[in-house]
């Protein structure tokens, strides 16, 4: 949507240049595509705040519901249930690692990451307390926040 409304001011800017167009209809052109600029800014938050809430969310039931020392008691200190977790985790912030990026592009200010960063390291905690409990080696103690 934004792409298309700022290819179309660009386009009556041309038709301008050429006398094709008047002022009028390319200040609407304009109108347009910071409309759906901002429009495109207000969705890019509202799915930075979704995606950081969820995180938060995972964070709370894997750190409330002990999820890390169940799998370890239940799969050993290699447990595929951890890595396949640690991976999926890694996953949501790679994903909002690219959101931030994109309010960079976009001119905007960076996202406040406060509360992603403390989930992450909730996170950690808890994974590397069920591996010290369980006297497994706790060789990757920022599983997840070093992807933050």
């Amino acid at each position: 949507m934004q792409t298309k409304a700022f290819l179309s001011a660009l386009s009556a800017i041309e038709s301008y240049e050429h006398c094709k167009t008047n002022l009028g209809q390319v200040q609407q052109s304009y109108a347009k595509s910071l409309k759906a600029r901002d429009m495109g800014h207000s969705v890019l938050r509202q799915t930075w705040r979704e995606g950081v809430n969820l995180l938060g969310e995972m964070a709370a039931v894997i750190v409330d519901g002990e999820i890390f020392k169940i799998f370890v008691e239940n799969e050993g200190c290699e447990s595929k249930l951890v890595a396949q977790t640690v991976k999926q985790l890694r996953s949501g912030v790679s994903a909002l690692r690219l959101l931030s990026h994109r309010f960079e592009t976009g001119g905007l200010p960076k996202p406040d990451d406060t509360s992603l960063v403390k989930s992450l390291q909730r996170i950690d905690e808890n994974l590397k307390a069920a591996k010290l409990k369980a006297q497994c080696p706790v060789t990757q103690a920022k599983a997840v926040t070093r992807m933050a």
